[in-house]
């Protein structure tokens, strides 16, 4: 038993456990960072990104019909009577 906590308090002393305690630590922050990296990146691009687009057409009466391509952003039944 006196030669294994030799051999522990050796290790210990010789400063690897800390040089592995610093990689995994380096690591996890590593990680970390390109985890929040992608998420910053998938929410950011999404608001570039065009949401579904409509294409409609409209004519006023006398003049050729145009064709208009856009987000609907509000829609609006109107009656025939109006």
């Amino acid at each position: 038993m006196k030669q294994k906590q030799e051999t522990v308090k050796a290790w210990f002393g010789s400063g690897s456990p800390w040089v592995w305690m610093n990689a995994g630590a380096v690591s996890i922050a590593v990680i970390m960072t390109i985890g929040l990296l992608a998420v910053i990146a998938v929410r950011g691009l999404g608001h570039f990104w065009p949401a579904n687009v409509i294409e409609a057409t409209y004519q006023i009466p006398g003049e050729a019909a145009k064709t208009v391509i856009g987000l609907l952003v509000h829609a609006e039944e109107v009656p025939r009577a109006r």
